[in-house]
């Protein structure tokens, strides 16, 4: 998987809203991106499944605490439901460009 971290133009972190231990494991993960890519990265944090709302252990405030914390974008929403799903794809390809651009360079965006 580290591999992959090198060459990847935007992140998607994704946290289950229904599984706090998937929320913590963020933190596990940005660190190694860091280890790989240095502390500036694109990404964009999103919390799913937030069609199971009956279940919540992440709340929405803690999902944007931690977007925050890390200067990412922040969506919750639902792979099932499509909620919100295009929005952060959006977001992490705009993000992706954003650093191309400041680069100039011109590449292939690819989204992990």
């Amino acid at each position: 998987m580290q591999n992959c971290y090198k060459n990847t133009d935007s992140f998607i972190l994704i946290y289950s809203t229904v599984d706090y231990a998937s929320y913590e494991k963020i933190q596990e993960l940005k660190e190694e991106i860091v280890s790989i890519r240095g502390n500036t990265f694109p990404a964009v944090l999103f919390g799913n499944k937030v069609d199971l709302a009956d279940q919540r252990a992440v709340t929405a405030d803690q999902g944007e605490q931690l977007a925050a914390k890390y200067s990412f974008p922040f969506f919750e929403g639902s792979a099932k439901t499509d909620i919100h799903i295009n929005d952060a794809f959006a977001a992490a390809v705009r993000a992706a460009f954003s650093v191309t651009e400041s680069k100039e360079k011109k590449q292939t965006c690819q989204l992990m």
